[in-house]
């Protein structure tokens, strides 16, 4: 995969793997990197630890379909066109499905449901699509839309939760999707040279 000279996008880049991704993908040359992430001070500390101008840094929450709009048309509007992907963000909010300790009844709640979904499988899904129309809809006239630059990738960061893990049903239910969406976007997005993986 190319890196040197195209712009990337980076969910969940302010701690972790997240800010490991924007550091290695600088250190690549890439042209820019677009570093996403709901944590405000995370966003802040991840800027003034790597201090390069090629960094552009967004607090945005990747579940809510107004902001993901707002960003893209923002890149659009400032001529950047990422060609990388990396869907790196997530959230736990674990609770087994329900249990009985002590006399008490305890059942994971619906917002931590909606919650994890939203981001561990919606706001891929959001990125992903907006991004794929972003590879689509790039004007032939720039450089990121020329031949030796067509190949466009999506990243999508999973883990073996999918398979099932006491105590996360809503993540593994999330990540469950997200595999299966992957593969399905893989198979759709080829004929336009936009890999899923």
């Amino acid at each position: 995969m190319k890196i040197s000279g195209r712009s990337v996008l980076v969910t969940g880049a302010a701690g972790g793997l997240g800010a490991c991704f924007v550091s290695s993908l600088l250190k690549l040359d890439a042209k820019s990197v677009i570093a996403i992430d709901i944590d405000c001070e995370g966003v802040d500390r991840l800027a003034a630890d790597i201090a390069d101008p090629r960094l552009v840094t967004k607090v945005l929450d990747i579940g809510d379909e107004g902001a993901v709009l707002s960003l893209f048309r923002e890149l659009s509007e400032r001529s950047i066109y990422p060609k990388i992907l990396i869907n790196n963000a997530g959230i736990l909010c674990d609770g087994l499905l329900a249990s009985n300790r002590d006399g008490f009844i305890r059942k994971l709640s619906t917002a931590n449901w909606t919650q994890s979904l939203s981001t561990n499988l919606t706001g891929h899904f959001l990125m992903t699509r907006e991004f794929a129309v972003s590879i689509l809809s790039c004007p032939s006239s720039l450089p990121e839309a020329s031949s030796s630059q067509t190949d466009a990738v999506i990243i999508n960061i999973s883990s073996i939760s999918s398979v099932g893990t006491v105590g996360q049903s809503n993540y593994a239910s999330a990540k469950a999707g997200l595999d299966a969406s992957t593969r399905t976007w893989a198979r759709e997005l080829a004929s336009d040279k936009i890999r899923v993986c």
